[in-house]
Parts: structure tokens; sequence; C-alpha cells
């Protein structure tokens, strides 16, 4: 990916000479100047440039961009396929390979309990790396539960995530027993033993 750089200096006494990323550029009559065909990395990139004026003065403007031209990735998913003994507190989690656009979960996102879909709430986290899903009301216990995350996320550039994800994970069980039945007692005074 290339950019064109573009930039303008002011001095009393006029720009003698310029730079962009450390490459020598004509400097127009006005103090204007720049760099066609810039290259950029993926992800984060500093454009400096650099002007001096007669009396060999210099100054200095930086700009920061980011280049995106990658769709964003599910990095993972917790709990994890086939998890077991999963808490009924945990609060599902989906990490991506870069910020993604809060506006494109929506609808993009699924849990459910068996075929029962579960009321969530979304949160992203990091940055906007992660997102938080918090299920109303908790997991339910001693349950199979699938989340769906569908292709159509987008990352702050747009593009969007090609390939979806669907994790299957299980639940503690976390009710106990009912209590146990005790049998009649004829008179507990003569019992030498007990049958629970």
């Amino acid at each position: 990916e290339t950019v064109t750089v573009a930039a303008t200096a002011t001095d009393a006494d006029g720009v003698s000479r310029a730079t962009v990323n450390g490459m020598e550029v004509p400097v127009g009559a006005d103090g204007s100047f720049g760099r066609e065909g810039l290259p950029l990395v993926e992800g984060a990139n500093t454009i400096t440039c650099r002007a001096w004026d007669r009396a060999g003065h210099a100054a200095v403007a930086t700009l920061d961009v980011n280049c995106d031209t990658e769709p964003p990735r599910i990095v993972t998913v917790v709990p994890g396929e086939g998890a077991q003994n999963v808490p009924i507190s945990e609060r599902p989690r989906v990490t991506f390979s870069e910020p993604v656009s809060e506006a494109s979960l929506a609808g993009r996102l699924a849990l459910t309990c068996g075929d029962v879909p579960i009321p969530t709430v979304l949160s992203d986290q990091a940055e906007g790396t992660a997102v938080l899903v918090t299920p109303q009301g908790g997991l339910c216990p001693d349950r199979e539960h699938r989340l769906v995350v569908s292709s159509g996320i987008a990352d702050q550039a747009g593009h969007t995530l090609e390939h979806g994800v669907e994790v299957v994970f299980r639940t503690v069980d976390a009710v106990p027993p009912g209590p146990p039945v005790v049998g009649a007692l004829a008179s507990p005074a003569c019992v030498r033993s007990l049958d629970l």
C-alpha cells in the first residue's frame, strides 16, 4: 500500500529544503512539498516531514497512520470448543486479530442453551480486539451451550471477518441433589440401625 504525502512549511525567509521519511523532496516557492507513492507496512506507520529554512533551522511534523488491508480473524474463543464444567458465571470472550467495529457485532454473536437463545449484552474490551458476551441471568447449569460468531464482523477499515466459528461447551452441574428421604421409624429409642 502506498500514500501521497502533501505538506507545507512557512518561514519569513523561505524554506530551503525538505524531507519526507528521510527522502529529500523538492520544495515549491510557497513552501509546499510532498512525496507520491510512500510505501506503508501493514499496521502502524509514522510519516515524518522535515523542513529547513535558509538559516539551517529545522522543523518537524509527524503523522501516525494505520495501514489496514486485511480482514479481522478470530484468535481465541473462551471457553473453547468441547470445554466441560464451565462455571455458570462464565462470560464467553471472543478475541480478534485487530479491533472490530462495535456496530458490526449486532446479530453476529449468538449464544444458546440447548436450542434456546440466551439474551446477551456485548461489550468490547482490550481496545476493541475482544468482545465479552455477558448472558443475562447467567449460563444454564449442566447444559450444552453453543456460541456462534458469524462472518461479517468488520474491522475499523470496513474489512469483514471471512470465516465465523461455532463453539460448543458444557457448564458445570451447579444444582445440588434434592434432600434425602428418610423412612419412618417405629420407635427411635429401640432402633439398632437406620436405613437412609
